[in-house]
């Protein structure tokens, strides 16, 4: 039957356990006119705050991401990131993150503003970041990149779940903005990695899990944390 639609839906993420984002949504943006960033931020969030200042609040310029990786996570981290940076005590943030990934759009996102900081951020994963956490990590900057001592780290290409009427042509359609997602994916980890593409692609053949001395080796990573003793 030439007008047969199939029962389909592409979504895609960076998770682990199932944590999936729908995969036409748009990524927060942009850059103003001016060339300035301005992120469009939400009157509330779903995190449980009363507010979004009780939400951007930070001690000692310190972020946590315990949890799955959400829109609601990238407004979080943006307001609290913008805290640190207007806050002339803070001299270097730190992300802890304890996750097993999530929205790939919220990993970019988020990569991209830790990128655009104008103070070191320091990225440590309490034990396990896997996927769209993984990511997150490895944004950190050059030298303050920390994993504990038995810690896990994964790494994998894009999962898609699929449900939902589609068309034969949408199916191709999605196949390419797939393609596109992975390679953007090959192309950050390479840089954050300083190994070529290809040998990106050779390592997210299957999940690659790693350990500390593993992770390091990668280039994810820089150094085993070690606490106050780490810096």
């Amino acid at each position: 039957m030439k007008n047969l639609l199939l029962f389909l839906v592409i979504t895609t993420f960076f998770g682990f356990c199932g944590c999936d984002l729908g995969f036409n949504q748009e990524a927060p943006n942009s850059a103003n006119p001016e060339g300035t960033w301005q992120w469009p931020f939400p009157s509330s969030t779903n995190l449980g705050d009363e507010n979004t200042e009780k939400s951007a609040k930070v001690e000692n310029g310190r972020i946590e991401i315990f949890e799955e990786i959400t829109d609601e996570t990238f407004f979080r981290i943006i307001r609290q990131l913008d805290a640190c940076e207007v806050d002339s005590q803070v001299k270097e943030i730190q992300i802890f993150i304890y996750s097993p990934g999530g929205s790939a759009v919220a990993t970019f996102a988020i990569c991209d503003a830790i990128r655009n900081s104008t103070k070191p951020v320091a990225t440590i994963s309490l034990g396990f970041a896997a996927s769209g956490a993984a990511m997150i990590l490895a944004s950190g900057t050059k030298g303050k990149r920390y994993g504990t001592k038995y810690g896990d780290i994964m790494i994998h290409r894009p999962y898609t779940v699929i449900w939902g009427y589609f068309r034969r042509e949408d199916l191709a359609k999605e196949a390419k903005e797939m393609e596109k997602l992975e390679n953007k994916l090959y192309d950050l980890i390479a840089e954050y990695t300083g190994k070529s593409v290809e040998e990106i692609k050779d390592a997210l053949k299957e999940e690659n899990w790693l350990n500390v001395n593993e992770a390091i080796k990668f280039g994810l990573i820089d150094k085993v944390w070690r606490g106050k003793k780490s810096k």
